[in-house]
C-alpha cells in the first residue's frame, strides 16, 4: 500500500492481514496483546496516510488539508504532521474547545 504509485487510501488488505493474524493466533492457541495489535494497526494506517498525503502535497499546490474520521487516529496523524513541519496543526477536538 505505502509503495503503490497511487493515492488510494483503501485499507482492505491491511484489515484482512490483521484478521488473518488474529484468527491464526486463535487456531494455534497463541494469546495476542490487544493493545499492541491496536497500536500496530493504527501506526500502519498513519504511515500509509502520511506517505501518500506528503506525495499529494508535493505534487499539487494544496492550500488547505482537511482530515476527517475517527478522532484518535486523526490525532495520531496530526501529531506526525506537527513533528514533520514543526508547527502546530489542530486536531478536531481543538475546534470544539472554544
Amino acid at each position: 500500500m505505502i509503495d503503490e504509485d497511487n493515492y488510494d487510501f483503501s485499507f482492505s488488505g491491511l484489515k484482512s492481514a490483521f484478521i488473518n493474524t488474529v484468527h491464526h493466533a486463535d487456531q494455534i492457541g497463541e494469546t495476542l496483546d490487544k493493545n499492541d495489535l491496536a497500536a500496530s494497526f493504527q501506526a500502519s494506517v498513519v504511515d500509509v496516510l502520511m506517505s501518500k498525503t506528503l506525495r499529494v502535497l508535493k505534487q499539487y499546490p494544496v492550500k488547505q488539508l482537511v482530515l476527517a474520521g475517527a478522532l484518535r487516529p486523526i490525532a495520531a496523524y496530526v501529531n506526525v504532521f506537527n513533528a514533520i513541519y514543526q508547527r502546530r496543526f489542530q486536531t478536531p477536538n481543538s475546534f470544539w474547545r472554544h
